[in-house]
């Protein structure tokens, strides 16, 4: 087990005379919100008066209930509301707004913890920071940023938590984690983010943020109904841009009916790890649709029924895998797009590219078509993997040329016309002519969890401390992952 260095101090207030056992309707009190919230014990219920705002910083006691009423909480100083929880006791918070210049929200404590009807707006910093719980749960929660169009010039290859909102959710070590009608809006950074934590995600929208919108990193995420669009990309010296999802650290991955799209960048990016995708939609994505890069698991990519359309580069490419199903997909329109591969600064427009694909490659019900370069590419790459072909049909693009390709194998002895695999017959003489190698796209970097370290989310070294997320060598620091 870790040990997790507080940055914040969290002194439980003194009971009296009153027990866990009695719990009490407490009104508002005259000498402020914080005092008597530190005077609350498990099982009482704090009622704030709608349509007022509270400001100063909040601790909410294990097993205390704080009810809203649609009242805001203005924070002052680095964490505006801090939620302590134990084993055995629930603590929640509902019907609320939090306002902050830095951390809305933090919770610490290894118990269960529900948020429902929360409005969190962060201005800079981050929103809400879960770490050690057994259940977390948030049910109509809403975290926005406050990036705008005018914001994107001041985001070169660093950004400033202390002027930009960098997470919207940060959750590490979660047990069970669920989040139900949960958006996130407007972050430059990562809006959502899980380490270690096994997490359910069923409706919510991701808009209008730069960076990473999901990143999942170690155990578990299972995502329903999930809209990511508008992904931005900051104009300043060296900004980065967007991806939609990216897994990592041998995360499981299974979605249904997630739709990312109008995103300047990658739509998903996957390192170690597996992801199960149905009825998945990804299209016009300035960069490569799918991308899968050195994956032990097999299959490391698996899609059934999903559409990639209108991307740049590449519709869908793995690199590096023990095994790959495509079932039941589309996959077509890719624009052309001139970038790095194993061969130099190179044209590139494919719809299906895979190489060192190890084990086995299953590929059914397909439609590659209207790809400019080349509708279907494997590379053996010294790997010679099982092919299992059914019902894949390869269309040319409308306007097409002699280095138009339907399907290329390389580096790899196979049948150039294997079955299960048809091609257009204006581009099988081209298939038949080619006599060089085409160049592969070049590997990157993928999303990683490295700020999360021993001491952890709010360590001394952890997620806001000197060298923490947003600290010097942190997160979004000199040296650190966004740089």
């Amino acid at each position: 087990m870790r040990i997790f260095i507080l940055l914040f101090v969290l002194v439980l207030a003194g009971c009296g005379e009153r027990s866990a056992g009695e719990p009490q309707q407490l009104e508002q009190p005259e000498r402020g919100l914080a005092e008597e919230l530190a005077e609350a014990v498990a099982g009482d219920v704090v009622e704030l008066e709608g349509n007022q705002e509270y400001v100063g910083t909040f601790v909410v006691p294990a097993g205390v209930s704080l009810v809203g009423n649609g009242a805001t909480l203005r924070g002052e100083g680095l964490v505006a509301l801090t939620l302590r929880s134990q084993p055995g006791l629930a603590t929640s918070v509902s019907g609320l707004t939090i306002l902050n210049d830095g951390v809305a929200m933090v919770i610490t404590g290894g118990g269960d913890v529900s948020l429902e009807r929360v409005t969190i707006n962060v201005t800079a910093g981050a929103g809400l920071l879960a770490q050690d719980l057994r259940t977390l749960t948030l049910t109509d929660v809403t975290v926005l940023g406050d990036l705008s169009s005018g914001d994107l010039a001041a985001l070169g290859d660093r950004v400033d938590p202390s002027v930009h909102p960098v997470v919207g959710i940060g959750a590490s070590g979660v047990e069970e984690l669920r989040l139900e009608r949960t958006d996130v809006h407007r972050i430059a950074g990562l809006s959502a983010v899980f380490h270690e934590s096994n997490t359910e995600w069923d409706g919510g929208r991701l808009t209008q943020s730069v960076g990473t919108h999901i990143l999942v990193d170690a155990g578990q995420f299972q995502g329903v109904d999930l809209t990511i669009v508008d992904g931005l990309r900051g104009t300043g010296p060296g900004g980065f841009g967007s991806v939609g999802m990216a897994v990592n650290g041998g995360a499981t991955v299974l979605t249904s009916r997630v739709t990312i799209r109008s995103i300047d960048g990658v739509g998903i990016l996957q390192g170690e790890g597996q992801g199960l995708h149905t009825d998945l939609n990804v299209e016009q994505t300035e960069d490569v649709g799918i991308w899968v890069l050195r994956s032990s698991a097999n299959p490391a990519l698996n899609l059934l029924r999903a559409v990639v359309a209108r991307t740049r580069g590449a519709g869908v490419v793995v690199s590096g895998a023990d095994g790959v199903i495509i079932d039941g997909a589309e996959i077509y329109e890719v624009f052309r797009h001139e970038r790095m591969t194993d061969m130099g600064m190179q044209t590139v427009g494919d719809g299906l590219q895979l190489s060192a694909v190890r084990e086995r490659i299953v590929v059914a019900r397909t439609m590659l078509r209207a790809n400019p370069r080349v509708g279907f590419l494997i590379d053996g790459d010294g790997a010679e993997p099982e092919l299992d072909f059914d019902g894949v049909d390869i269309g040319a693009p409308a306007e097409f040329d002699d280095e138009t390709y339907g399907f290329i194998a390389q580096n790899f002895a196979v049948d150039p016309t294997p079955i299960g695999l048809n091609v257009a017959p204006e581009l099988l003489a081209n298939d038949g002519a080619l006599d060089e190698l085409l160049p592969l796209i070049a590997p990157r970097e993928v999303p990683s969890i490295g700020f999360v370290g021993e001491n952890g989310f709010v360590g001394e070294n952890g997620f806001v401390g000197e060298n923490g997320f947003v600290g010097e060598n942190g997160f979004v620091g000199e040296n650190g992952f966004v740089r």
